[in-house]
């Protein structure tokens, strides 16, 4: 198998890898790998937080759930929530992709809520 079949060309799972993913239960497993590094992302965070503007409850930051979603217009892709920041924090929504990003997860999309 080559690597470029499991990606579209927007950089998003094929969608029969996202089959396959589903139906052995492996989903479950990324959803959880993907939530714990985004919860130890937020601990660094909170770390750095003289380098990342916006309003913030550093004292409890954390990532609230993850999750894979497929649109009605058949989009698809992996998201994470992030609790105890404005909506639209884009310096630490950014913060958070850049070490997703380093961390192997790539194209995650990154929600701040109260």
């Amino acid at each position: 198998m080559n690597e470029n079949d499991l990606f579209d060309d927007n950089g998003r799972l094929a969608t029969w890898v996202k089959m396959k993913l589903e139906s052995q239960g492996y989903l479950e497993k990324i959803l959880l790998k993907l939530k714990a590094e985004t919860e130890k992302i937020c601990a660094d965070a909170v770390k750095d937080k003289g380098e990342i503007g916006g309003a913030v409850n550093w004292a409890d930051l954390h990532c609230h759930w993850s999750e894979f979603y497929r649109d009605s217009e058949g989009d698809s892709g992996f998201r994470v929530y992030i609790e105890e920041s404005a909506p639209y924090n884009v310096e630490l929504q950014k913060y958070i992709s850049d070490k997703l990003n380093e961390a192997g997860f790539i194209n995650i999309e990154i929600i701040t809520e109260w």
